[in-house]
This record gives C-alpha cells, sequence and structure tokens, in this order.
C-alpha cells in the first residue's frame, strides 16, 4: 500500500511539476543602432525577431476600411507607428516563451512606455485575436472611431485564414 501511494504521488508530482516551475523570463536592452522593423507587431533586436505579444497588426497587403469608404494601407501605417515610437531610442524586451515559428513572444518598452499598449491606444493594431490585457484600450479606441476602428475591417486572424483557405492550405 505504502509502493503504490508513493508511486502514485511520484506520478502526480512528474505531472504536475510544469505548473509549479516558473520560466525564465530573458530580458533584452537594445541601443537605437541594434533596433530595426519588420511590420506593425514585430522588431528585430540586434537581429532576433520579437513579436509583440497581444497585439496583432494588418498584415502586408491586408487594407482596412476608412470612414470614408474608401480603404487604406493600416498595415503600414502600424509599421510607421511602431518606427515612430521606437525609431532613436533604446528598447528594453522581457519574455519566457517563444511562439510556433521560434519567435519570442515579447514584452517591450521604450522611455517606460509600453509599445503594444501604445498602438493599440493609437488605433493602428487589435488586441490579439480579441483578449488578453489590451482589450480595453482597444475598446477605447474603438470608442473614438480611430485608426482600423474608423469603420468595419477584417482582422487579422481572420484575413490570413482566408488567405489559407483560398490557397488551399
Amino acid at each position: 500500500m505504502a509502493l503504490r501511494l508513493q508511486l502514485l504521488f511520484s506520478f502526480l508530482m512528474l505531472v504536475a511539476s510544469p505548473y509549479f516551475v516558473k520560466a525564465d523570463t530573458i530580458s533584452v536592452t537594445a541601443p537605437p543602432e541594434a533596433v530595426s522593423f519588420i511590420d506593425g507587431d514585430n522588431l528585430k533586436l540586434f537581429g532576433e525577431n520579437m513579436r509583440l505579444i497581444d497585439i496583432d497588426a494588418a498584415e502586408r497587403g491586408q487594407t482596412c476600411n476608412a470612414a470614408s469608404g474608401e480603404t487604406w494601407d493600416c498595415a503600414n501605417a502600424a509599421t510607421e507607428t511602431l518606427k515612430a515610437l521606437v525609431r532613436g531610442r533604446t528598447v528594453f524586451c522581457q519574455y519566457s516563451r517563444k511562439d510556433r515559428y521560434g519567435r519570442p513572444l515579447a514584452k517591450c518598452w521604450v522611455d517606460g512606455v509600453n509599445i503594444a499598449e501604445a498602438l493599440v491606444d493609437a488605433g493602428v493594431v487589435w488586441a490579439y485575436r480579441d483578449k488578453g490585457p489590451y482589450v480595453p484600450n482597444a475598446e477605447a479606441a474603438k470608442k473614438k472611431g480611430i485608426g482600423i476602428w474608423q469603420a468595419d475591417t477584417q482582422t487579422p486572424w481572420d484575413w490570413r485564414a482566408e488567405k489559407r483557405s483560398a490557397s488551399g492550405s
């Protein structure tokens, strides 16, 4: 009986142990000359791609609807807003996990400003899949009708799914 309890306890500890171990957090500080830009939700520090966690920017080639009924290049607007926020400043990022493509899922700051939050506040990116810590910020931007919230626009995740479906992959 004691052996059974010991085996059961060992098994439970083995199964539960990942939930008790805190992942290591990696911090990266990059001077302005070590920062480059990929798109509206990805930047590179020392050549390594950092995916800004909890946000999603329009993809290259995706457009957004304007209040006027025209479309505009919201993917480029997100990238340019990110550049304006970061360029010439030191960037500090922290991450503890990577996405399925091997990119660090990072929270990044410049001069104490959370970059992802600032992009959501500016109305140039979505809170990732309408969940996470920036949903209230997205709702505030939507209420103001700024940026991507001027008119109904397809989300990046729906746009990607539509492209995958159309290509048969």
